[in-house]
């Protein structure tokens, strides 16, 4: 291993604050986009498996993820107008 790059992706959004990897090889992302949360699952290689968006009436920004288990996720954040902590859970 000398660090060189493997590949390198680019995904819509404001910008991705969290990666982990998951269960199926792959990696999953948060980050905010537009007003609401998104998370990516990417597989070994950076493809996009599928993009989740979740709305927010507060405007937060998603700030950590971790993988579950069960292959759900777990997100925390913060809300826009306050220091409101968020955790959002999926399936």
């Amino acid at each position: 291993m000398d660090g060189e790059v493997q590949w390198s992706r680019e995904y819509d959004g404001r910008s991705l604050r969290s990666l982990v990897s998951n269960n199926h090889g792959g990696y999953a992302a948060c980050g905010p986009i537009d007003t609401n949360w998104q998370v990516l699952q990417l597989s070994g290689i950076g493809n996009l498996r599928w993009r989740r968006v979740y709305e927010f009436e507060n405007q937060g920004t998603p700030l950590g993820l971790a993988s579950m288990d069960d292959d759900g996720y777990v997100l925390v954040g913060y809300g826009e107008y306050g220091p409101h902590p968020t955790v959002l859970r999926t399936d």
